[in-house]
């Protein structure tokens, strides 16, 4: 139930609609208020002007949410729900194929660890994905991500190393889900379509 306040700026007698107690449905009237001389208050006119809706960007899907998107829709296919599965399968190879998957899920992992994530270090990932996008060659994908994740190991360790001992530890556990995403990719992405693949056959299985 919500209760609305309006105020007038004359006097006047409220004659109730409905007796206590009774049902009160949609649209009811519950009470009209008459006042002494209505001229004094202010008439609510309908709205005579025009509406403008503005649309917002729409932001295209990412690699990584198509991946997601598509690989979460076969699952479902897998455990038995009628879905046209084609073009899921193309969605998803198209997505696995490309070396923005692998961009996108290591950024996703570091985006999720927040503040724990050393801004030293942020920086420095974040000046080896722009190289990572200015580098691409149309067709080199493959070969792009062997590059990218040894570049982006290298950076974590040599981070990592530059501390003080007692820290190391510390420190490699936070980007634990980041390391985690590039071990994923270091067999090439080859290696890592054929286990996405090979897992959604174990689950029809």
């Amino acid at each position: 139930k919500m209760l609305i306040t309006i105020k007038a700026g004359e006097s006047g007698k409220i004659n109730h609609a409905l007796n206590p107690g009774a049902i009160i449905n949609a649209g009811d009237l519950l009470a009209s208020l008459t006042l002494k001389d209505p001229s004094k208050v202010k008439k609510i006119l309908p709205f005579d002007g025009e509406l403008l809706y503005e649309t917002g960007d729409v932001k295209e899907e990412t690699t990584l949410q198509g991946y997601r998107s598509s690989l979460a829709s076969l699952m479902d296919v897998m455990d038995g729900y009628p879905i046209e599965s084609e073009p899921l399968v193309q969605k998803m190879l198209l997505a696995l194929s490309s070396y923005k998957l692998l961009i996108e899920e290591v950024v996703d992992a570091a985006a999720a660890l927040g503040n724990k994530l050393p801004a030293e270090l942020d920086a420095k990932l974040q000046t080896a994905y722009a190289a990572a996008d200015a580098d691409h060659v149309a067709g080199q994908d493959s070969s792009e991500v062997a590059s990218i994740v040894a570049s982006i190991t290298s950076i974590i360790d040599e981070f990592i190393g530059a501390q003080y001992e007692s820290k190391q530890a510390d420190i490699r556990a936070v980007v634990a889900p980041v390391t985690a995403v590039l071990a994923k990719y270091e067999g090439g992405l080859r290696e890592h379509a054929l286990s996405v693949v090979c897992g959604l056959f174990s689950r029809f299985m």
